[in-house]
């Protein structure tokens, strides 16, 4: 609008507004600013054909693995089967003297033992190691007082032989100062060999 005398209004209060397109038409479209560019979406190709870098590092690169030249060898298994078989012939062995001694140590050891309890006075432990029969043939004061009458001194048994359940041991035994040449039977009972018939008593 103008004022006075068709003069433009100086306080800009009076111009006319913006009006819309008359009615009937459509606005004309309104032309938007092309984007822009963002310098981090893309970079320049590379003229040799080699792929971009990477913008956030190397690649790692995978480890591997190398064997140590220090590397420790294994140890051998054969000392451990040595010694297993060196165990179980120790047991072979020592199962092996066990039967030998129990089959031809043993009546030579119980017939020195029951002289040895004859020459100490010690007729319990001598009558102990009589056979059942024996003990039934004579009772423990019968043998008391035979015992009583025999001095032996001196005694060494070394062949011994064997049949079954029986056995004789031989040797030289001392009686009363006088040296003989006697044979002892002995008999396996409950897996103990007892003294039968010591030549002198029983």
């Amino acid at each position: 609008m103008t004022g006075p005398f068709n003069q433009p209004d100086p306080t800009g209060e009076n111009q006319p507004q913006n009006q819309g397109p008359p009615p009937g038409q459509n606005p004309p479209p309104q032309q938007m600013p092309p984007p822009q560019a963002n310098p981090y979406d893309s970079q320049p190709a590379n003229p040799f054909g080699a792929p971009p870098a990477n913008p956030y590092g190397a690649p790692q690169q995978q480890a591997m693995n190398y064997p140590s030249p220090y590397a420790q060898p294994k140890k051998a298994k054969w000392p451990w089967v040595v010694l297993g078989v060196v165990i179980l012939l120790i047991f072979l062995v020592g199962g092996c003297f066990y039967w030998v001694w129990n089959t031809f140590g043993e009546p030579v050891s119980v017939t020195e033992e029951y002289f040895t309890a004859l020459e100490q006075n010690d007729v319990i432990t001598a009558y102990s190691l009589l056979c059942e029969a024996s003990q039934s043939s004579v009772t423990a004061s019968q043998f008391s007082t035979e015992a009583s009458q025999f001095d032996i001194s001196e005694f060494e048994f070394t062949d011994f032989t064997f049949l079954n359940d029986t056995a004789q041991v031989s040797g030289n035994l001392t009686v009363n100062g006088f040296e003989e040449f006697t044979t002892i039977d002995l008999l396996l009972e409950n897996d103990e060999w007892k003294v039968c018939d010591s030549g002198i008593i029983g």
